[in-house]
């Protein structure tokens, strides 16, 4: 691979061109003409709404009733969702939509449950009792879309006979927080290595998060949210609720390390059957709370600082929460009085709404994205030679280095394959500030932290 002076020298008119704004793209599961179909719109701000593509596919990927929210897999490249049964209370199955072929899968495996966590980086869901002929109906399992298989990721008769009550993914980590019930009491949450099904530690539970109403984790498992359900006052003869806060608990000990102030009233609880309710977002630094009062509350993701507090056109109406997302940081979907579809979206600084240009197709939003910052960026020198590795974000098609003569001051991309490494050779003497980041049809993605590289 080159990495020379000259190429450098003249590298700021490329980087410039690659660099611009990537246009967004949302996809709507919902149904065309009668069909099943993913719809594909433009998200870009201020252009929300203008239709892309459609894709239909066969009814049976649907399962016999309509789906239940979707999720994301792989840095975006798969939507996987949960077919409902006829009554809502016997078996459902899942199934998938590949971004990049256009193809939906399934429906896939047999599941008792309606709780699936996704894997940000690898194509894999995590279920809670997942059923398979192979297997015990364990409380967590894994299905891994790469190769169809499916493995318990937590036993079947956890200790103490506790039950699961619960659980979040750390993706850097590979680790899931497994909040453990005994009757009405939850006192530990277990953290399982998905790598080999074993407890790795315990941590303790707030003595007031008896039940909460969303949980999430960062990405290396080093804090745990909980966001507590409004409790109530009955001491005046009228029960009145009461908000409660989000608590950011240590993920190695369980002690506190922060909490918001109080809010989610009236109501009393967040909104929980429409999407994710409470999303980290690593890039930004922010916790993205939903709330069933029509809010997007935006807390500081160390201190818990109230930073954002924007409502909504429709209170109650449909909602997905997203994050590392770029210009578009949250979507709501509902209904006015006059019967007409509304679509809100905010951008990064989640302070300002941004209007839609056209009319939102019904279904369900997933917004599509260009990856996520790679991870772990290392630098070896040796002569002339430097070796970079990094961690992948998912979801890439190949990745570039970015290369510039000072911090913050990109001048050059230089390709650098599909791995998670890259090797150049005859590197000129200097002092070099470099940085990763992936691609994928939606374009260049954001940038890893920068690493200093002196070459002697």
């Amino acid at each position: 691979m080159t990495w020379t002076s000259a190429a450098l020298a003249a590298g700021l008119s490329l980087l410039a061109g690659t660099a611009a704004a990537q246009p967004l793209r949302m996809e709507f599961l919902g149904v065309l003409n009668g069909q099943p179909a993913m719809t594909e719109i433009d998200a870009t701000p201020p252009a929300i709404g203008a239709l892309v593509q459609e894709s239909p596919f066969s009814p049976a990927v649907f399962g016999p009733n309509a789906p239940d929210v979707p999720i994301l897999l792989a840095g975006g490249r798969y939507i996987a969702w949960i077919n409902w049964g006829h009554s809502g209370a016997d078996v459902r199955t899942f199934s998938l939509f590949d971004r990049r072929t256009r193809t939906a899968y399934g429906p896939l495996g047999a599941t008792a449950a309606t709780f699936m966590v996704a894997d940000p980086i690898r194509p894999r869901l995590f279920v809670n009792g997942l059923i398979h002929p192979s297997l015990p109906a364990g409380p967590i399992t894994m299905f891994d879309a790469s190769d169809g298989s499916v493995r318990s990721v937590f036993p079947s008769s956890p200790p103490q006979g506790d039950t699961v009550a619960g659980f979040a993914y750390a993706g850097a980590a590979d680790e899931l927080i497994v909040p453990m019930q005994q009757g009405l009491t939850i006192a530990t949450a277990r953290i399982v290595r998905v790598a080999t099904g074993a407890v790795v530690r315990q941590i303790p539970w707030p003595a007031e998060a008896t039940s909460w109403d969303a949980l999430e984790v960062s990405a290396d498992a080093r804090r745990v949210y909980v966001k507590l359900p409004a409790r109530y006052d009955c001491t005046s003869g009228t029960c009145v609720p009461v908000p409660a806060p989000v608590l950011a608990l240590d993920g190695q000990t369980g002690a506190e390390l922060a909490r918001s102030t109080p809010f989610d009233v009236p109501g009393g609880r967040l909104v929980a059957g429409s999407g994710r309710a409470m999303v980290v977002d690593e890039t930004a630094g922010r916790l993205l709370v939903y709330t069933n009062t029509g809010r997007l509350v935006v807390l500081d993701a160390m201190t818990l600082a109230i930073v954002a507090d924007v409502a909504v056109t429709t209170p109650g109406s449909l909602f997905w929460v997203f994050a590392g997302l770029g210009p578009v940081a949250a979507i709501t979907v509902g209904s006015a009085s006059d019967g007409s579809c509304q679509l809100d979206a905010w951008d990064a600084t989640y302070l300002a709404r941004v209007p839609p240009a056209g009319p939102c197709p019904s279904g369900i939003p997933v917004l599509a994205r260009v990856p996520l910052s790679p991870g772990d960026v290392v630098a070896q020198v040796t002569g002339a030679r430097v070796d970079l590795s990094w961690t992948t974000p998912g979801d890439t098609a190949g990745f570039e280095v970015v290369v510039g003569f000072a911090p913050g001051a990109p001048l050059v991309t230089i390709p650098a394959g599909t791995g998670a490494a890259a090797t150049f050779r005859d590197v000129p003497a200097g002092v070099y500030y470099v940085s990763v980041r992936g691609l994928n049809e939606n374009g260049p993605g954001f940038t890893s932290a920068e690493v200093r590289v002196e070459v002697r």
